[in-house]
This record gives C-alpha cells, structure tokens and sequence, in this order.
C-alpha cells in the first residue's frame, strides 16, 4: 500500500475521512472540504480504484470508510527521515 503516488487534494481527502470513526457522510465531507460535489465524487472514485475508499450507504446517505483499518493507520503513522551517516554527511559538506 503507497501513499505516495497520491495528488494532494486524494490526500486531503483521506485525511478527512480519518478523523472519522469508521465511516465519513458524503455530505459533511462536501462541507468540511473546498471542493464541488462532483469534484469530490471523482476524488473518492480515483481512491475506489486504488483500492484505499469502499462507497456505502447507511438508510439513504452516502458515506465513504477505508479499505482496511491499514490505510487509515499509515495516515497516521509519523513520518520517520533517516539522519544520514556521519561519514556521509562530511562527503555532502567537502
């Protein structure tokens, strides 16, 4: 699983949908994001086909939850840098 690859508004999209239990509305999603519904609807299909956003709907709204709780951990998850070798680090600065 990448996250890598994503455009910035398919992460901001993610990010929202994480700070929900286990299921984002589609309609508070439209309301907490700068995106039309239509723009969002695109974003939320291009996740279903990379396989990160199952669609759902719960008595008549439509919601969005991750594929598997992995995805949402590796939101999450702090990003760790490497400190380079200090024998590398003198090569870089010579």
């Amino acid at each position: 699983m990448r996250l890598a690859g994503l455009s910035s508004d398919e992460l901001q999209v993610l990010d929202v949908i994480s700070v929900f239990r286990d299921w984002a509305p589609f309609d508070i999603l439209t309301s907490l994001l700068t995106k039309t519904p239509l723009e969002l609807l695109y974003l939320c299909d291009q996740l279903k086909q990379k396989n990160l956003l199952t669609e759902s709907t719960r008595g008549k709204v439509l919601g969005y939850s991750f594929t598997h709780e992995r995805v949402k951990a590796m939101l999450a998850a702090p990003v760790r840098v490497r400190a380079p070798h200090p024998a590398s680090a003198r090569r870089a600065i010579s």
